[in-house]
């Protein structure tokens, strides 16, 4: 088989200066074994992995590029330029060994074009997070212990993204102005101050993606909830984009994500405004708590809680909404419905959860019981199922 034009132009042109190598057949069989011997222990779905290996075995590894580590362990992962012959007009680049294919980065198909890929992923600097100009929230529900099972995740799986976490008392990056050689002292001192948590805020952690520097934040919420805040600056990756979450509603990512953010989100669903249930006949309260994390206190969003609270009367379903509507603070709206409600076994009800709860003798003054959990995470939604999921 020919080659593409990219490749042909690429032999010809300066790729040293483009900061890459060609490659010995040697050479690319070990990236391509080190790839296999990785993505087959992936904890991915199945069919997600088998597609994975499937490229693998067909993409021939061309040319190795710049080197990224991470701030704290300075484990590196090396970027290389990849000929998928199944979709030969561009040139894809792989981030890292343990980064899904279908997340290998796409460009045009000329060198000019492969050098300014190359250097949009190798030179974004660390930006505060009000200087990234792009800012997207998606939802996942996921039964889990706690939010330190998905920093060990990533930490452990996802070494596309830094280790270097933060919680949510942190405005910026704490770690955005330490010296690359700090001495160990230092730096244990700031990673103890990192991990530090707001009492007004929800439990969160946030960290950077390795090659873009953008910022991923994952916030905890009650039931099984987790908003991931994405923001970034954007990229022009959309075929690979589509390649990880599909391009129909409901299920597609922004097509301007960079590759390394957008790979950190395929552990579990995600729900996003298009996907979310808006129709007040089928919903359940978690679709609304879905709807609130996602958008917030808009007034159209406001509205639906509204017109929830008064239409679910009666049902089983109106119970659990109660209780997100408690658990996010929307108590104005509560008292409203308990107007409505009158002298009835419902008005009682949410009353009942309107009313200050006696604080627990045993419990310290602010009646938080030690196991660093919201106390409002350990209530229910009423008779509605759920599906447990593990991110790894």
């Amino acid at each position: 088989m020919s080659e593409p034009p990219w490749v042909e132009a690429l032999r010809h042109a300066d790729v040293q200066a483009m900061g890459l190598r060609w490659l010995s057949d040697e050479e690319a069989q070990a990236v391509r074994q080190a790839w296999t011997d990785t993505w087959r222990h992936a904890r991915y779905d199945e069919g997600f992995v088998l597609q994975g290996l499937a490229r693998i075995e067909r993409c021939q590894p061309l040319l190795a590029g710049p080197e990224k580590s991470r701030r704290l362990s300075k484990r590196s992962e090396q970027l290389v330029v990849v000929l998928d012959p199944a979709e030969s007009d561009v040139a894809w680049l792989s981030l890292s060994a343990s980064m899904p294919p279908q997340a290998w980065a796409d460009t045009t198909g000329d060198a000019p074009g492969i050098g300014a890929t190359i250097t949009a992923y190798t030179s974004a600097t660390d930006r505060r997070r009000v200087e990234l100009p792009r800012t997207e929230v998606l939802v996942k529900e996921m039964e889990l212990d706690g939010i330190d099972i998905i920093q060990r995740t990533v930490e452990v799986l996802e070494p596309w993204m830094d280790d270097a976490f933060w919680g949510s008392a942190a405005e910026e990056d704490p770690y955005a102005h330490l010296d690359h050689d700090a001495g160990v002292f230092l730096l244990r001192m700031v990673m103890e101050r990192a991990q530090d948590q707001h009492h007004g805020r929800a439990t969160s952690i946030s960290v950077r993606s390795l090659w873009s520097r953008s910022l991923l934040t994952v916030e905890q919420h009650p039931y099984g909830f987790w908003r991931y805040v994405l923001r970034y600056a954007p990229f022009t990756n959309r075929r690979a984009i589509e390649k990880l979450a599909g391009d129909q509603p409901g299920s597609r990512f922004p097509a301007d994500l960079p590759v390394d953010l957008a790979s950190s989100l395929m552990r579990g669903a995600s729900l996003t405004r298009e996907g979310i249930g808006r129709d007040l006949s089928t919903a359940a309260a978690g679709d609304l708590l879905a709807l609130w994390l996602l958008e917030g206190d808009r007034p159209n969003t406001l509205g639906t809680f509204r017109e929830a609270l008064r239409s679910w009367r009666g049902e089983d379903r109106h119970v659990g909404l109660v209780n997100v509507c408690n658990a996010v603070g929307l108590t104005g709206l509560l008292q409203e419905a308990a107007l409505d409600e009158g002298e009835s076994a419902f008005g009682d009800s949410i009353r009942n959860v309107l009313r200050p709860q006696a604080e627990d003798p045993d419990e310290g003054a602010t009646g938080d019981d030690d196991d660093d959990r919201d106390d409002e995470e350990d209530g229910d939604l009423g008779d509605e199922d759920e599906e447990d999921e593990d991110p790894s």
